[in-house]
């Protein structure tokens, strides 16, 4: 956990097994506090029932911790202002209409062969409120990957949220 910054909370969800820090995460911590937890952790999912008395905090789905930072988005309501997904890996993909109604930053890179950025439309079509962005010259690791220029898009994101 990094408690540096005066923005927004940004809360990560990281796929099981992922490295607890990225350079994404050191750049966002500049700005806003940043807390990191593996998706599958208890602590997560702990983080719901609490999650009215923290305050507002943006929600960050990475690859496999995309499908719980969604479930999270959706049970936690107003205490999520929105949304981040990054190359998630979402199958099946949920119906639009259990999307939840925040707005959602959905970052896919070019190189990615797991989530190809052809994937944007079918995304887009189940996360209607998304805003899909290609960072070109990244795979699937786009927190390592192009680590300047998703942070600059991340940061724009959380500053404007609906206004984005």
């Amino acid at each position: 956990m990094t408690d540096v910054g005066t923005g927004p909370a940004v809360l990560w969800l990281l796929p099981d097994g992922a490295a607890n820090f990225s350079p994404l995460a050191e750049r966002l911590a500049e700005d806003h506090r940043v807390v990191t937890l593996a998706a599958s952790s208890p602590h997560a999912r702990a983080l719901a029932a609490v999650s009215p008395q923290l305050g507002q905090f943006v929600l960050i789905g990475q690859s496999s911790g995309a499908a719980a930072a969604l479930a999270l988005a959706r049970a936690t309501g107003e205490a999520c202002a929105a949304l981040i997904l990054i190359a998630p890996v979402l199958a099946p993909l949920p119906p639009a209409d259990a999307a939840p109604d925040m707005p959602i930053l959905l970052l896919l890179g070019m190189d990615d062969a797991r989530v190809p950025p052809s994937a944007a439309a079918a995304l887009c079509a189940a996360l209607p409120r998304a805003h899909p962005i290609l960072i070109y010259g990244a795979g699937h690791a786009l927190d390592r990957d192009r680590v300047e220029a998703v942070a600059a898009v991340m940061r724009d994101f959380i500053a404007r949220r609906d206004k984005f």
